[in-house]
């Protein structure tokens, strides 16, 4: 008994690995990982009921599963504060590989040939229009860097976490895109890299509020409003595609390694699309 216990332990360890490893990667979904994994229903339960009476009974589950993501976590972050720091430009189109290849399996999920309607399709290019103009009104990558935590800082980093969160739960949406499009990916990468422990703990705070709302709001956003609900997300990924492209790159090399990089995003949201599938 013990033994199946300690196994049990050590998968589900692994299993936050896997989540954390992509938890910093705009376009790859955390929610979409735990599907191919096959653990989704069992996360979003499990949050919903640790804001519960349940408590207690999640934390077999929660606790090797939040360890290993915390240390996938710290791992990533280190390799991506370097690789913004050397290869910025490579880095956003392997991140624009993973979001455009997030939009097909965003439909999919959402059958959007047989649901989506002209009352979807509205709020889907409104929404996507609307994240598109945040690169009009500010480059996302250098929007904020965070020099202290004043009162404006603090609240950008409480709604950038609450975001994050919620967009972690749903299947197709990434929890690193919302930080990106709020302008704090590459500040709060960094601070994780950093071990930043104030700037890092007012936005899990963030992330700890995002949580208690969307565990319960989404599953009942995803019961009711399945349609609508999926076109919102849809329309965000589609937008983030402006914010995140970083323009032509200068000289054949620099083409020629943009395109790489962003083949290489794509084809690993298409396979995990396959491993989608096939669970």
């Amino acid at each position: 008994m013990e033994k199946q216990k300690k196994q049990s332990h050590i998968k589900t360890f692994v299993y936050g690995a896997s989540l954390g490893a992509t938890l910093l990667a705009p376009g790859l979904s955390v929610a979409t990982i735990a599907l191919v994994l096959g653990i989704y229903e069992k996360l979003l339960g499990s949050i919903s009921d640790f804001f519960s009476t349940k408590w207690k009974s999640t934390l077999p589950f929660l606790i090797p599963l939040g360890v290993g993501a915390f240390i996938a976590v710290i791992a990533t972050s280190r390799i991506l504060s370097w690789a913004i720091e050397h290869y910025p430009h490579q880095l956003a189109f392997l991140f624009l590989g993973f979001i455009v290849g997030a939009i097909p399996l965003l439909l999919k999920t959402a059958k959007a040939k047989e649901r989506l309607k002209t009352k979807h399709i509205i709020p889907l290019v409104v929404v996507a229009l609307l994240v598109a103009s945040i690169n009009f009104l500010q480059p996302a990558q250098d929007a904020y860097a965070i020099t202290g935590l004043d009162t404006a800082t603090v609240i950008r980093l409480l709604i950038a976490g609450a975001l994050a969160a919620t967009a972690m739960l749903l299947p197709g949406l990434s929890a690193a895109l919302m930080l990106l499009l709020m302008g704090a990916y590459a500040s709060l990468t960094q601070a994780i890299s950093d071990f930043n422990l104030p700037v890092v703990g007012v936005t899990l705070i963030g992330m700890l509020i995002g949580l208690i709302i969307s565990s319960k709001g989404i599953k009942y956003l995803l019961e009711n409003y399945t349609t609508l609900t999926y076109a919102i997300s849809i329309g965000m990924v589609i937008g983030s595609v402006v914010v995140v492209f970083p323009g032509i790159p200068v000289g054949a090399l620099g083409i020629l390694k943009s395109v790489l990089t962003f083949a290489v995003g794509l084809i690993a949201v298409l396979l995990i699309e396959r491993l989608n599938t096939s669970h």
